[in-house]
């Protein structure tokens, strides 16, 4: 019994490691988590997503591993190598290895970035495509040049671009924004999402805990010039923006000092509140209280963590809303911690250190495509398109009136809400909208996301130049 119940025990902090793993990268749909099998030093799971996905996800967690603190990164040396990984958790003497599994269903891969990086390297009508005759003229011609211009990119990408009218017409307006925004048609360009190009290796930049600082999702070459384009695509200009962030709370804390706080506020949270709440309407059995409060582990070990995976959504949720909300003590931390904090998420946000790049010839833009295609035809809107010099001059305008700084929306989780709102000012100015929250009962484990947005009035003073 005592070795089912240690088997067990181990199980479970293999699994619930690997849905943390799981929800700090962001981007992926992961289905589920389960035990394959054990052996005498290694626990191998299987993680399902879109098999399109696969390949993807096991690098960004392989690049989340390399620079984690709580867990170590071990490679896997056989061909499963790219779709697999593994990883060691510290004071757990087991290795623990990941199969990812593709779900059965066709995947939807995305040409979105294939397609605004061949656009931009081809001569683009002045008209709009008003009907399925020209746009279908123009998947033809772009089709043509891909080959010849674009570098680095999935024949999937390719192939997904037959029938995707809708992405087309989001990648032509950020196509024609990219245009006017440089002066003429690219000569070259390169899709950054598998690798970087040895011709634009230089440009990658590792800064504030990120290997991928410079987001670039595509790199257009027009004469000596570099374009480096962080690509977003909504269907319209009224539309909600696409977020500009996604990371996880402790992510953006400045040293291991604050994360060990965070992770203690949090195990006092979910022990005092969610596991005696829990037990207390008979969701957990007896005694779960006082098992969890006498683990002090805020490792992956912690007993909390299995109590909590299984909770139901809206009981969770009803736990995140009021005043003892662990939101609440988040935001203190945001607050007392924000000099640092908020130059963070000001520079994941604004990127406004890539402008250094300019002594290199490599300019950085963040475009986001509108356009939908509707059975009356394509529409395509007017791309909004923000390069990092105006960024920094405006940045450099409203440092002068005060430093970055964080405030806390205390009302914004005391309603219905289960969220965290929270607004970065530069100088006096609203500029970036924060919102935290868990993603639903696969996260409750895990961290909450932070999602950031730019603010309407800073959009706006960015166009005042």
């Amino acid at each position: 019994m005592l070795s089912f119940r240690r088997h067990l025990m181990e199980n479970t902090t293999a699994v619930n490691a690997a849905k943390d793993i799981a929800s700090a990268v962001s981007g992926f749909d992961i289905e589920d988590t389960n035990v394959k099998k054990e052996t005498g030093k290694t626990i191998t799971l299987t993680q399902t997503l879109p098999d399109n996905k696969r390949r993807q996800y096991v690098q960004a967690v392989n690049k989340f591993l390399s620079t984690n603190d709580r867990f170590e990164f071990k490679e896997i040396t056989s061909n499963r190598a790219t779709k697999d990984f593994k990883f060691s958790i510290p004071s757990f003497d087991k290795d623990v290895v990941v199969q990812t599994k593709p779900n059965g269903k066709r995947g939807k891969t995305d040409p979105n970035e294939l397609l605004t990086a061949g656009l931009a390297c081809m001569k683009l009508p002045r008209a709009l495509p008003n009907d399925i005759v020209e746009l279908d003229a123009l998947v033809d011609q772009v089709k043509k040049i891909i080959p010849q211009t674009v570098k680095d990119y999935d024949k999937k990408e390719f192939d997904a671009i037959d029938g995707d009218y809708s992405n087309f017409c989001q990648a032509f307006s950020a196509a024609v924004g990219f245009q006017k925004y440089c002066g003429g048609v690219g000569q070259k360009a390169y899709v950054t999402g598998r690798t970087w190009n040895r011709d634009i290796q230089k440009f990658k930049r590792n800064a504030y805990g990120m290997k991928d600082f410079n987001s670039s999702d595509i790199v257009i070459k027009k004469g000596t010039q570099f374009y480096g384009v962080s690509l977003k695509k909504k269907d319209r200009s009224t539309s909600a923006d696409p977020t500009l962030l996604n990371k996880s709370v402790s992510g953006l804390f400045d040293s291991k000092e604050i994360v060990n706080k965070y992770n203690i506020t949090l195990r006092d949270f979910m022990v005092n509140k969610v596991v005696k709440t829990a037990e207390s309407q008979g969701l957990l059995p007896t005694g779960s209280f006082k098992t969890a409060s006498s683990d002090r582990s805020t490792s992956g070990k912690s007993k909390w963590k299995g109590m909590v995976a299984g909770l139901p959504n809206k009981f969770f949720n009803d736990q995140l809303k009021g005043r003892d909300s662990i939101f609440g003590r988040i935001g203190d931390m945001f607050e007392k911690e924000q000099d640092t904090i908020a130059q963070k998420i000001m520079q994941l946000v604004l990127k406004t250190d890539l402008k250094e790049l300019e002594n290199f010839n490599f300019n950085f833009v963040l475009i986001t495509g509108v356009g939908r295609y509707l059975k009356a035809g394509p529409v395509v809107e007017k791309a909004d398109v923000i390069p990092v010099d105006t960024v920094s001059i405006k940045v450099a305008e409203l440092l002068k009136k005060g430093k970055p700084k964080i405030k806390v929306d205390r009302q914004s989780f005391t309603g219905s809400a289960a969220v965290l709102g929270m607004q970065l000012f530069i100088g006096d100015m609203p500029a970036i909208d924060i919102a935290m929250r868990y993603k639903g009962s696969a996260s409750w484990t895990s961290q909450p996301s932070v999602t950031a947005f730019l603010t309407q009035k800073f959009k706006s003073f960015l166009k005042d130049v």
